[in-house]
């Protein structure tokens, strides 16, 4: 008996009318709703089928927003396969039984509604476009910042307000701090709550030494016994058990010594990193990268449109789309380059060699990087002219001979053809090059129109001086208009705010929101407002009229070479931006100073100095 005969069995038979009973409830309840106008779909999840038999059956397909149709069994020995899911549903499982067991459907792709700034009334500042993409929604004018809550341009104090900040400061939709004021004498700033509180001072409470009492001024705690110091870290009295750097492991920093003092640790770290904990760790990047999630090259600050360097990747990284990725470098064998450079692919450069064979030359057959044979271009039956063979000779194709013919006529160089000469049109005015080496006469004036004239080669219609009144501009033709004086008493020309128009000028008294250092200019002419100024021995005024605090060396842990003040200036570290012994040491490429090795003690040494450079000592003399 084929295996296609066998009869089902009991068993078979009940569960099978049990599930079609089930689908037949899940038709009608779906037909209700699509009478009802039901929005969403009716499909649901169908469980695995089981049972053995001898075909496979198929689940159903689930529609947009439902879960997929039920699935039908492999009631046989086949294989029962879950309905696919459309956009927005789960797959359905897949039926099992006979000797196969069945899958799953494919899930659904899912959607995604993306908004925008307009929908979402935001005026600055970024949002998510809620596809897993950024929407930039513009900067914010001169003296307003970027409300942290509802992304619209507002003046700083309002920002405080309503963050209720009275003091301190807080940062708006861009990461930037808005200043909310200060307290009054005797109080200090909650950082937490942003509120002035009256200043405890702190006690000594078993320290020593001068420490800071938390409001401004300094205590002065007792002085340790006999045979103890003060640590200068912790402030506490001690045994004296002197350490060093390197015992601890500090590798930048300060660390006290174990006996009062205090100990510089290491060199500073490299550029890309900072020192945590007396540790060099990758720097993190600025606030408004991390916003971003990005953490390498530069990005634009979105309310204010100002650059920001979120830091360079790591040793293998490349920097895709601001965001360091791990990256393989090529070689030139991976690459089939064997002559000249290349990139490998990671952000350095390779040098893949010359070309050592007979006449070959780097990319000479054709290929670039590859070395091969030039294979010299010669003159067509329409060449003329001087050309390159593209071997490095060139080659006279001759003249034209053909009647009307000129070399690079028809627009092609060094190929003869007829030139086709430029014609006038009803805008073009004046005498003009044909394009072919003359020039056509399109006559003085511009045809049907007498209050056009010829400027450039094209009919122009001047401007005249109404609703403009004083001063000279120009009429739109090449034409310099004198528009006359203000006679009015107090008006000056311009002074309204509207170009070439007589006005009172009303003079500026305050510098705009936001200035605290430098001048503004009062709008009429008389002296400049002065805005405040900065602390010059470690700020300076920005552009924008903000103080920018320096950075130092020390700070940065350079000790050589020239830096960024951070603040648009150059900062010279050591001794005049060398090491402080130069006839010593070598200032490296991180602003650290470097002793090299020499030749003393070290005969016959050849290689590296330590320092990035190589030495090659004399042998050593025989014994």
């Amino acid at each position: 008996m084929s295996r296609h005969s066998i009869a089902p069995t009991p068993t078979d038979v009940v569960a099978r009318e049990t599930r079609s009973r089930a689908r037949s409830r899940k038709v009608k309840a779906c037909g209700l709703a699509l009478f009802l106008g039901a929005l969403l779909a009716c499909g649901s999840s169908g469980d695995d089928g089981t049972g053995g038999g001898t075909g496979g059956g198929t689940g159903g397909a689930a529609a947009a927003g439902g879960s997929t149709g039920g699935d039908l069994d492999a009631s046989v020995d086949g294989s029962g396969s879950g309905g696919a899911a459309a956009a927005g549903g789960a797959a359905g499982g897949g039926g099992n039984g006979g000797t196969i067991v069945g899958t799953g459907g494919a899930a659904g792709a899912s959607t995604c509604m993306p908004t925008s700034c307009t929908a979402q009334n935001v005026s600055c500042g970024s949002i998510s476009d809620n596809c897993n993409g950024t929407l930039q929604c513009g900067t914010c004018p001169m003296g307003k910042v970027c409300d942290p809550k509802s992304r619209a341009c507002i003046d700083g104090k309002t920002v405080c307000d309503n963050g209720q900040v009275k003091c301190g400061s807080i940062v708006d939709a861009c990461g930037s701090p808005v200043d909310c004021g200060t307290c009054q004498t005797g109080q200090i700033c909650n950082g937490a709550t942003g509120m002035c509180q009256d200043c405890v001072k702190k006690t000594c409470d078993g320290r020593c030494g001068k420490v800071p009492d938390g409001c401004g001024a300094d205590l002065d705690c007792a002085a340790c016994g006999v045979g103890e110091v003060c640590d200068a870290v912790t402030k506490t009295c001690k045994t004296c058990a002197r350490v060093t750097c390197d015992a601890i492991g500090a590798e930048c920093g300060t660390i006290s010594d174990g006996c009062g003092g205090m100990l510089t640790c290491g060199k500073g770290c490299p550029a890309t990193e900072t020192c945590v904990s007396n540790a060099c760790k990758p720097a993190s990047p600025p606030g408004e990268c991390k916003r971003q999630g990005k953490n390498c090259g530069t990005v634009t600050n979105p309310c204010t449109g100002a650059p920001v360097i979120c830091g360079v990747c790591a040793d293998g990284e490349l920097c895709v789309d601001n965001v360091c990725k791990s990256c393989v470098p090529k070689t030139c064998a991976s690459q089939g380059k064997n002559c000249g450079m290349v990139s490998d692919g990671c952000g350095r450069q390779l040098s893949c060699g010359v070309c050592t064979v007979g006449d070959d030359t780097c990319g000479g057959g054709g290929t670039t990087n590859v070395c091969g044979t030039c294979k010299p271009k010669t003159c067509g039956p329409s060449s003329c002219g001087p050309m390159s063979d593209g071997c490095g000779k060139q080659l006279d194709c001759g003249n034209c001979t053909v009647a009307g013919e000129t070399c690079g006529g028809s627009g092609t160089t060094n190929v003869c053809g007829i030139c086709v000469k430029k014609t006038c049109s009803g805008e073009t005015c004046g005498l003009m090059s044909d394009g072919c080496g003359g020039q056509v006469d399109c006559g003085p004036l511009c045809p049907g129109d007498a209050a056009a004239m010829c400027f450039n080669n094209k009919c122009c219609y001047p401007k005249a001086c109404a609703p403009e009144n004083c001063g000279a501009m120009s009429d739109g033709c090449g034409v310099t208009l004198q528009c006359g004086n203000c006679t009015t008493a107090g008006d000056t020309c311009g002074g309204g705010g509207t170009t070439n128009v007589c006005g009172v000028c009303v003079p500026k008294t305050a510098c705009p929101a936001g200035w605290v250092c430098g001048t503004a200019p009062t709008g009429c002419g008389g002296p400049a407002i002065n805005c405040g100024s900065c602390d010059l021995t470690t700020e300076t005024c920005t552009t924008n009229h903000t103080c920018c605090t320096k950075t130092t060396c020390a700070a940065e842990g350079k000790s050589c070479g020239t830096i960024s003040d951070g603040c648009g200036g150059q900062l010279l570290c050591g001794n005049g931006g060398m090491c402080p012994d130069p006839a010593r040491e070598v200032c490296l490429s991180n602003g650290t100073c470097c002793t090299p090795l020499t030749c003393a003690r070290q005969c016959g040494y050849s290689g590296p100095d330590g320092c990035g450079g190589t030495i090659a000592c004399p042998v050593c003399p025989p014994p």
